[in-house]
């Protein structure tokens, strides 16, 4: 049972990609106050993502067809230190899913997204903190003829093609690892294989 009211929601920034919020909310007798962050100009609980992480695999018949995980390590303001994470990105409006995927991974990486295994339903970055919703693509790709990164000015990504056993040394090391890809490292680590 679900004995909680919202009683306002007050914005307190003006950002272009992230806002921060204050929602006052009531509980049986007593009020409470939670801040949040949004990337909604007004925050909503619709379905609809806001962002996609790939997880792209590499199948180069110049390596003899070992696949590999096309990796990333992005230098994150906020935590003072590059962290290995995946390609992933902002949804532009109605975008659909795949379709940001595609332009996300061409954009971070160079590489072109060839075919799509499975798709996550949207999920929450973290519900503490964010009303964020992401959608996890799982795919395969390819290294296009001109592949080349196109990063925007504030981006500084390193891209890794990670075989298998670099993956196993990944998930133990104390380097800073984004919490999403640490857990696709770890699925494929069980798993024993990328595909």
């Amino acid at each position: 049972m679900n004995d909680t009211e919202i009683l306002s929601t007050e914005k307190l920034t003006e950002q272009r990609w992230l806002n921060l919020f204050l929602r006052t909310y009531r509980r049986g007798d007593q009020t409470f106050r939670w801040f949040f962050a949004s990337r909604k100009p007004t925050p909503s609980v619709a379905r609809k993502p806001d962002a996609v992480i790939i997880v792209p695999i590499l199948i180069d018949a110049t390596s003899g067809g070992e696949p590999r995980l096309v990796a990333t390590r992005e230098y994150r303001v906020v935590v003072e230190a590059y962290e290995w994470g995946l390609p992933a990105g902002l949804i532009d409006g109605e975008e659909p899913v795949v379709e940001a995927a595609r332009r996300e991974l061409l954009e971070e990486t160079g590489y072109e997204l060839a075919d799509v295994i499975k798709i996550s339903p949207p999920n929450y970055s973290s519900s503490g903190l964010t009303d964020e919703l992401v959608t996890i693509v799982f795919c395969t790709c390819r290294k296009p003829t001109e592949h080349r990164q196109r990063l925007e000015a504030a981006e500084q990504i390193e891209v890794h093609l990670l075989t298998l056993p670099e993956i196993d040394a990944l998930i133990d090391t104390q380097e800073p690892i984004n919490g999403r890809a640490w857990q696709a490292f770890y699925l494929f680590h069980r798993l024993g294989r990328l595909l």
